[in-house]
């Protein structure tokens, strides 16, 4: 069987980078478990392994009211984009 992952929007950059984009809705800021941490870690590896890309990965999270930064958050979202973005 093979593994594969849903990939909400991604942005495939001539600079050598691809934001690879995860959009959440959450009534006020979004918290990142543990387990969702993980989830978006395993979603990275295997858009890498099955796209064999040498790009960059910049993940970037799309949500309506920010992130709530915690341990889980810190080192793994690149960048945040709120719906005031769009206004």
């Amino acid at each position: 069987m093979r593994q594969g992952a849903q990939v909400d929007l991604l942005f495939d950059r001539d600079d050598g980078v691809i934001n690879l984009c995860e959009i959440k809705y959450a009534p006020g800021p979004f918290r990142l478990t543990k387990d969702y941490a993980r989830d978006l870690q395993d979603k990275i590896a295997i858009f890498e392994k099955i796209t064999k890309t040498s790009k960059q990965i910049v993940l970037t999270l799309v949500t309506t009211h920010g992130l709530e930064e915690n341990v889980w958050s810190r080192d793994l979202i690149e960048r945040v984009v709120t719906s005031d973005a769009f206004l």
